[in-house]
């Protein structure tokens, strides 16, 4: 990763420094919040806490709660950022591989100008991650609560230029793919060494 020379104090306390060619703006100046029609061939997506979000058959089927009518049920589509209204706080956000339909419950997004759904999926799990999600929220239940849109949509959020957030994207996908294959080698050698 390229290392910056200058940093400014962003004046948000959660995000702290940022280079100083870096700029911030309100989500809500950022991204649409959308509310589509749901077609006839769209199948079920869902957000997981990994922040995968995909059509629900990619993955499991099991042990989701079925809804005999899908009143309030929304289009979303392929590159949405998506947040999960009430697993938000841990780590379901991320952007649809699918097109496909989805409960009210979540908040499908677009970016309105040169922002990537990706690098912003990221930063908003960082939000999570640090417990800054789970400090807007104001229900009364503890493990599960209510951020709405407008919430979201008040808060700063770092824009590094666009070739930029594209190259942290990168990184951090092939230091994923990175970490997982040296997980993987290290569980086929745990395996091989009890069946031995």
């Amino acid at each position: 990763m390229k290392k910056y020379n200058a940093y400014k104090d962003s004046g948000v306390k959660w995000i702290g420094e940022i280079p100083s060619h870096w700029g911030l703006r309100r989500a809500k100046y950022m991204f649409n919040k959308e509310k589509r029609e749901v077609r006839d061939i769209d199948d079920v997506v869902t957000c997981f806490r990994d922040g995968e979000v995909t059509l629900r058959k990619n993955r499991r089927t099991t042990g989701f709660t079925e809804s005999f009518t899908e009143i309030g049920y929304q289009g979303v589509r392929k590159g949405d950022l998506v947040i999960h209204q009430m697993d938000a706080f841990a780590g379901s956000i991320g952007v649809s591989d699918s097109d496909g339909k989805c409960t009210s419950v979540y908040h499908c997004c677009t970016p309105k100008g040169s922002y990537d759904a990706h690098y912003y999926a990221h930063l908003v799990r960082l939000m999570a991650k640090r417990g800054y999600i789970q400090s807007l929220y104001r229900g009364i239940r503890e493990r599960s609560s209510d951020f709405k849109f407008p919430v979201f949509g008040n808060q700063f959020l770092a824009i590094p230029p666009l070739h930029e957030q594209q190259a942290i994207v990168d990184y951090l996908k092939d230091k994923t793919l990175k970490i997982e294959q040296y997980v993987s080698a290290r569980e086929r050698e745990r395996e091989s060494c009890l069946t031995a």
